[in-house]
């Protein structure tokens, strides 16, 4: 996953929370992944895991994109 990842010229898209991913009775982890690209990276904000209740053992991951606008690199001649 991380050779694709970083051959692909992507990036992960996370920031520290106190909340997990995944949680059972057996135990708990972050176990998705929000993989972007590099004009996705520039305009996502608020990438958050919800501490509410979702009917499931998965929490729900949370984030805008679109707030800001994406810089356009301009080609060197």
């Amino acid at each position: 996953m991380e050779e694709f990842i970083i051959s692909r010229h992507l990036h992960i898209a996370k920031e520290e929370s106190q909340y997990t991913t995944f949680q059972t009775c057996r135990g708990a982890n972050n176990i998705y992944l929000t993989v972007i690209n590099k004009t996705a990276l520039k305009v996502l904000q608020d990438w958050d895991i919800y501490d509410q209740e979702s009917c499931s053992d998965h929490n729900i991951i949370k984030f805008d994109i679109g707030k800001a606008k994406p810089q356009v690199e301009k080609p060197t001649t």
